[in-house]
């Protein structure tokens, strides 16, 4: 992080093993939580100045979380692979 930072830096150090705890909670998986907490402090990271000067920013990493997950969740459900019964016959141009 840079010096100007508006103490981003600061809060990440402090707060990461809280947001991974509640993280996990919601997806279940060591490795999904570290990847949502990554994206969320992203995604938080281009807007600190506005969260910060709101008061404390946890609630609002927090919120950013639980919309990530419930996009997950609404991707996943429309965009998911089924096996099919029969393999289809491979198309070929005549």
């Amino acid at each position: 992080m840079q010096e100007g930072d508006g103490g981003f830096a600061d809060f990440v150090r402090a707060q990461t093993p809280a947001l991974l705890r509640s993280a996990y909670l919601l997806t279940g998986d060591q490795q999904l939580a570290e990847d949502l907490v990554q994206e969320a402090l992203a995604r938080t990271s281009l807007h600190w100045a506005r969260i910060v000067s709101g008061g404390d920013p946890e609630p609002d990493v927090r919120t950013v979380m639980h919309r990530l997950r419930v996009s997950w969740w609404c991707r996943r459900r429309f965009f998911t692979e089924e096996p099919a019964e029969e393999v289809p016959e491979p198309w070929t141009a005549r």
